[in-house]
């Protein structure tokens, strides 16, 4: 895990686990990391026996959530890039024929 905050709760979540607590309540610890509904699906897979298929729901949640705000992003990046885009070109065009203008006489 790149960051230190989560490898760090992620160090002691795996400690407490081999003391034999649960992830669920584990997890509660950190609730500015995990939120509510990641600790309810635990819960649900610990309770139920199907830890392994919750998590892989869990995953695929915010890999849909992480690529819809990548293309929220992008969808907004884009006309901005064209408008910054457009005033280079203008500005570009703007520096090159106005003195060309003026070398021919039309100021």
């Amino acid at each position: 895990v790149g960051n230190e905050t989560y490898r760090s709760a992620i160090s002691k979540i795996k400690e407490g686990v081999k003391k034999g607590e649960s992830i669920s309540t584990l997890s509660l610890l950190y609730p500015e990391l995990f939120p509510s509904i990641f600790n309810q699906v635990i819960l649900v897979g610990e309770k139920t026996g199907t830890l392994s298929s919750s998590l892989s729901s869990i995953s695929e949640f915010y890999q849909k959530e992480a690529e819809k705000l990548i293309e929220d992003f992008l969808r907004i990046l884009e006309p901005l890039l064209i408008i910054i885009l457009g005033g280079l070109v203008g500005g570009l065009m703007y520096s090159v024929l106005v003195p060309l203008y003026r070398l021919m006489g039309g100021y």
